[in-house]
């Protein structure tokens, strides 16, 4: 265990929580591993920090006197690294109070990379829009990890970003439907409609009510491939796609943005 002696009782190792001692009402206290998606400063000295837990989902906590030169806050948090974070389960519209922390993985290389912090800004801004608050989801929280790991080794690669799309809207059920028409099923497709998710034959995009965008053959089976790997390290060879590039951004970009109301502003500072 991470934490003192003095500072935590019986921990249960399944997630979460315990009583701790010393007060005549029992406190219960939440025990979780998060990582920060945003901080802000709440006084002179606090922060509230909005997390994305490994075992509660999203919360928000309020870390006083974070900044006092004495405070066991201090240098146990930071953005794009995960935490193990004690916080007490109560709380006032929606915010609750921290107990304590401890950093188990820094990342420091973004604080040398500002490339890569970019493109690690878009992806918690983008896990923060996937859930509402106090929503449980282990699998976002395991698949975030594993993106600011590669974000660090990959964010170059031309093809990573749009992978990093399409690999986040699979792992939170909203996948691109680019096999076939989503309004009448025929197999043959011309069009991509962002806020939909879907692919269009030429007479449903003709008919449209939503902005759609061309889907050529070899986009479509570029976006496929990446929606098959797994992992960046088998990401397809840049040189090969490098005229779809720009519309495989597009559809990509225009997708994320419609379907978990992204300001473009976000994805667009990657590329400035």
């Amino acid at each position: 265990m991470i934490f003192s002696p003095s500072l935590s009782t019986t921990v249960s190792r399944s997630g979460s929580s315990y009583y701790e001692p010393n007060y005549s009402v029992p406190k219960m206290i939440e025990r979780t591993t998060a990582i920060p998606l945003v901080i802000y400063p709440y006084s002179t000295r606090s922060h509230i920090v909005h997390w994305l837990t490994r075992h509660h989902g999203l919360i928000s906590t309020l870390l006083k006197a974070a900044q006092h030169p004495r405070s066991r806050f201090l240098g146990e948090y930071q953005l794009f690294g995960t935490t193990e974070l004690l916080y007490y389960n109560c709380h006032k519209e929606g915010l609750y109070t921290a107990k304590e922390c401890a950093l188990l993985h820094p990342r420091e290389a973004y604080r040398q990379n500002w490339r890569a912090m970019q493109t690690a800004s878009y992806l918690t801004a983008l896990f923060r829009k996937i859930l509402p608050q106090n929503a449980p989801a282990p699998h976002l929280f395991h698949h975030l990890e594993l993106l600011l790991d590669y974000t660090l080794h990959f964010h170059t690669h031309s093809l990573y970003l749009p992978w990093c799309e399409l690999s986040i809207s699979q792992h939170e059920g909203n996948t691109p439907q680019l096999n076939q028409c989503g309004n009448c099923q025929k197999n043959h497709v011309e069009f991509f409609a962002p806020a939909q998710g879907t692919a269009l034959c030429r007479n449903c995009a003709h008919r449209a009510s939503t902005p759609t965008q061309p889907l050529s053959p070899q986009l479509q089976s570029l976006a496929q491939t990446l929606l098959q790997t797994e992992i960046p390290h088998n990401l397809p060879n840049e040189a090969t796609h490098t005229p779809h590039l720009p519309a495989l951004n597009h559809l990509t970009g225009t997708f994320m943005s419609a379907t978990y109301q992204l300001p473009p502003r976000h994805r667009n500072a990657i590329a400035a």
